[in-house]
């Protein structure tokens, strides 16, 4: 009996660090989809648009955690707005600043009809039920937040182990400085050389068509 006992515990342990393990993988991968989505370049992605706003306010709903009718959709402005604000506010708790919210959510209980079931609801603002969720998950990943450390990158990234920089794209530019910075004089070395011979090439096919 012991022994089962003692399984059993080991079993429900085992199963609560998987639940645990599964949240925050579901958290960091929410907070980077959400980063992702606020870091592109002005003028791109489906903010911009009011089909894609209406598109984005129904993954907004998902991530705040409600169902897309508990809210009015966002306008292609509201959405900027949205994306600007979590991105400061991200920008400031990678900073160690304070990121203040003041917004409210209004929940409401409507019984049914024979008062054994009750019906939630939400009202207030998407934008609101957003931030707030953003904030939650930041301030529980703070450690997981890096900004890219490649040249001429200030994105901000969910490290995954030691990861230094956002995509294997700006890691592969950083290889190549700290190549480049070591073998400067080689590089150029060679340059030259192969410049010297294609100058060559041009002159003596120059000669070979005059004659």
């Amino acid at each position: 009996m012991a022994r089962k006992q003692k399984l059993s515990a080991r079993a429900r342990s085992s199963a609560d660090h998987a639940s645990r393990e599964f949240k925050e993988r579901y958290a960091l991968t929410r907070l980077q989809w959400l980063l992702d989505l606020a870091q592109e370049p002005p003028g791109s992605g489906a903010q911009n648009t009011a089909e894609g706003a209406q598109r984005l306010a129904k993954l907004f709903a998902a991530f705040a955690g409600f169902a897309p009718q508990a809210f009015k959709p966002l306008t292609p402005q509201q959405v900027r707005k949205l994306l600007a604000d979590v991105l400061e506010g991200i920008q400031k708790i990678s900073r160690g600043e304070s990121w203040n919210l003041t917004e409210r959510l209004t929940r409401h209980v409507q019984p049914r009809s024979r008062i054994i079931q009750t019906h939630l609801s939400y009202g207030g603002d998407l934008s609101a039920a957003v931030r707030w969720n953003a904030q939650e998950i930041a301030a529980e990943q703070i450690a997981r937040i890096a900004r890219c450390a490649a040249p001429h990158c200030e994105r901000l990234f969910i490290r995954r182990k030691a990861a230094a920089f956002c995509s294997s794209k700006c890691a592969g530019r950083a290889r190549f400085a700290r190549y480049y910075a070591g073998h400067k004089q080689e590089l150029s070395e060679l340059r030259r050389k192969r410049y010297g011979e294609r100058v060559k090439q041009e002159h003596k096919h120059r000669r070979t068509g005059k004659a």
